[in-house]
């Protein structure tokens, strides 16, 4: 049984961050009714195809009191990207809401959020991730509470993506990223055949072995190139990208697979959407799922973001149109007894502790979530430290809240 069958999921947004967030909940089992569009909710964007996979679309409005109320009734959650300003968020008020089903969880996705200069401001994502410094899909959020209203913005998730650091003893990093990478051995090249190749290299080991295949070793000898991590500068940086660059052209995508394979560096060859859609590996952990969309007709799509081992989801199937008589509402709420709302010193994660064996971006951030949640976070490092610490203020950032050992 997936984990979230028999929940009620009330939809009234219109963005793809709070559509993603519906579309998690209902590849886990949840029922999601869909209301209050302002757009055609049956358009032809093949990504909302994808987001609102599943749902059920009902011609509700916002401004139809017994109708919301109703539905209200019935949900175990609510999911609103409204604007600050917008007039129809009145009919969502969480403490009127909160009275009709105590067990409610409202979640509510804006823009800037919900107090400050830019509260106002309209729900257009390019113009927060311009704000933000980033150009990066915001992410989704789960709710897993009772009887609670939680709120998120797109500036948040941009944020957490755009790490800043600051302080007397804060080095500052000047060396930016260029069009094709970070670093040097992390980076995209062209190869002789026309085709891009990413290099993974991180490790000073693994840099090593690089050089080493491309015959250029005795170049990184040179200390103004710092091993191939980190060049003393930004002209020795871009001497280095330039020799990488060159050495990469002089040969086609297959042999330097073939060469780096060999030698256990670790790297891929760039494919286009249509062959990653086709990968042996994607097909084997089943991402990849068919359907037949009411607009498009058969689609391929991803499958399953997240695969719980003892509660599996499935998805449901296309998004499909309901009229509000066709619409069968049976409250499954429990009797909730609800202890007072938190205090905002009260996470809900305090005295959960988390072991955190992981570095660079991915884990560090999982880890970092579930600090800034309460959690007791303790990140385990090897005697001589993780290796992402460094000049970059990305490793401050996403390893903030917790604690640090080193093991053998």
């Amino acid at each position: 049984m997936p984990a979230l069958d028999d929940i009620i999921v009330i939809d009234a947004s219109q963005g793809k961050a709070a559509a993603l967030c519906s579309m998690l909940l209902a590849d886990n089992g949840a029922r999601i009714i869909k209301i209050g569009q302002s757009r055609d909710h049956m358009d032809s964007d093949p990504e909302f195809a994808i987001l609102d996979r599943g749902k059920e679309f009902c011609a509700v409005s916002l401004e139809e009191k017994d109708k919301i109320e109703k539905l209200i009734s019935v949900a175990d959650v609510l999911v609103d990207d409204l604007d600050v300003g917008d007039d129809r968020k009145k009919n969502l008020d969480f403490v009127d809401l909160a009275s009709l089903n105590p067990g409610l969880v409202h979640c509510s996705i804006t823009p800037f959020g919900t107090a400050g200069p830019a509260r106002k401001e309209p729900h257009i994502p390019d113009l927060v991730k311009a704000r933000m410094g980033i150009f990066y899909s915001a992410p989704g959020f789960r709710v897993t509470l009772s009887g609670r209203r939680l709120e998120t913005s797109l500036m948040a998730g941009a944020l957490l993506f755009t790490p800043i650091a600051g302080g007397t003893s804060v080095p500052q990093q000047t060396r930016n990223s260029t069009a094709v990478g970070g670093a040097p051995f992390y980076s995209v090249y062209e190869c002789s055949d026309g085709k891009w190749l990413q290099l993974g290299c991180i490790h000073l080991g693994f840099i090593d072995q690089a050089s080493s295949v491309m015959g250029i070793a005795d170049v990184l000898l040179d200390p103004k190139y710092g091993g191939g991590r980190i060049p003393e500068n930004d002209s020795a940086r871009k001497e280095l990208f330039e020799i990488v660059k060159n050495v990469m052209k002089s040969d086609s995508s297959g042999n330097w697979a073939s060469r780096f394979e060999e030698a256990d560096v670790p790297f891929a060859i760039v494919a286009s959407v249509s062959e990653a859609m086709i990968n042996s590996q994607v097909i084997h952990n089943g991402l990849i799922h068919e359907l037949n969309d009411p607009v498009l007709g058969e689609m391929t799509q991803y499958g399953l973001t997240l695969q719980l081992s003892d509660t599996p989801g499935h998805i449901r199937g296309p998004r499909k149109e309901i009229g509000w008589d066709d619409l069968e509402l049976s409250s499954q709420q429990q009797d909730y007894v609800l202890s007072p709302t938190p205090l905002a010193t009260e996470l809900p994660l305090e005295g959960v502790k988390i072991g955190d064996i992981t570095n660079v971006i991915a884990g560090p951030v999982a880890g970092r979530l579930l600090a800034d949640l309460g959690a007791d976070v303790l990140k385990i490092e090897t005697l001589t430290g993780d290796f992402s610490r460094g000049p970059s203020a990305i490793f401050r950032s996403l390893n903030s809240n917790k604690r640090s050992i080193s093991i053998d």
